[in-house]
């Protein structure tokens, strides 16, 4: 385990705590603590294995916040995390080799080498429809990246976060990741505090409307964004489609996580000869 002196428990901390938050992973940062190899390899498989060892308290967490049947909850909240977990243990040290950039008459006779860098300090944002899936995959990357962290869960989900709070304080280094738990409440005023400091990469997935507040608020330091955000999605039914199959999948599609999902189908568009069947 790992400690920081005077570091607040995720669960207490209040907007106030969150500039001397972001000012300290910084430094964690620029202390090089967590660009090494075997520093990302050590957090990568103590995040594997929290999520083993969480997975009862997960899924009991999923079903509270979402009443998710526990086959749904272990298949996109569970299964998918770990397996990204593991692609990225497998495949990190090949991602970290410095590639050849080939040659070039502008540097001729030198030759070109890409060498691939952290950005820094990386804030992920969680969503509450897939509460764990969308945020421990990102922060996964961001760890396997060099990167510290600062990760601030849905509190939508609040059995979910609680435990996303817990993974990190059991089983990761505050010194590369730092969980904001259900301390804070409402996360539209959370992320609003947190967008204010300046990050190196910020990851959010949600809503449109607070997807443009934190572009806006990322533009005003040049901070690359990954926005995943909700969007409309209509199925489209051809004249010679199996109408049996269409009306399944179109179903399926729409009450899978009983329906809240981005890429839940909104509406059906089809061609006028199969409007009556």
């Amino acid at each position: 385990a790992f400690t920081v002196v005077g570091r607040k428990d995720p669960d207490d901390m209040g907007l106030d705590d969150i500039a001397p938050l972001v000012a300290e992973m910084r430094t964690s940062f620029e202390t090089g603590v967590s660009r090494p190899y075997a520093k990302r390899m050590e957090q990568l498989h103590a995040l594997r294995r929290g999520l083993i060892e969480g997975k009862e308290k997960l899924l009991a967490a999923l079903h509270s916040d979402l009443g998710r049947p526990r086959f749904e909850a272990n298949m996109y909240d569970y299964a998918i995390p770990l397996k990204e977990i593991e692609h990225m243990i497998s495949h990190l040290r090949e991602w970290m080799r410095p590639e050849s950039g080939g040659f070039s008459l502008l540097t001729f006779p030198s030759e070109d080498t890409v060498y691939h860098e952290p950005y820094g300090l990386a804030l992920v944002l969680g969503t509450w429809n897939y509460p764990a899936m969308l945020t421990i995959v990102p922060m996964a990357g961001a760890i396997a990246a060099g990167n510290t962290v600062v990760l601030k869960p849905s509190n939508v989900s609040p059995a979910t976060a609680q435990f996303m709070a817990d993974l990190c304080r059991d089983y990761l280094d505050p010194r590369v990741v730092s969980c904001i738990g259900t301390g804070i409440k409402g996360d539209r005023h959370t992320i609003q505090g947190l967008i204010q400091h300046k990050f190196d990469y910020i990851f959010f997935t949600g809503g449109v409307s607070v997807g443009r507040q934190v572009a806006e608020a990322a533009a005003k330091h040049l901070t690359p964004t990954t926005l995943e955000l909700g969007g409309k999605n209509p199925v489209f039914v051809a004249a010679d489609a199996d109408l049996d199959l269409a009306a399944k999948r179109t179903v399926w599609g729409r009450m899978m996580n009983a329906g809240q999902q981005c890429i839940a189908p909104d509406y059906v568009l089809c061609e006028e000869a199969v409007v009556p069947q």
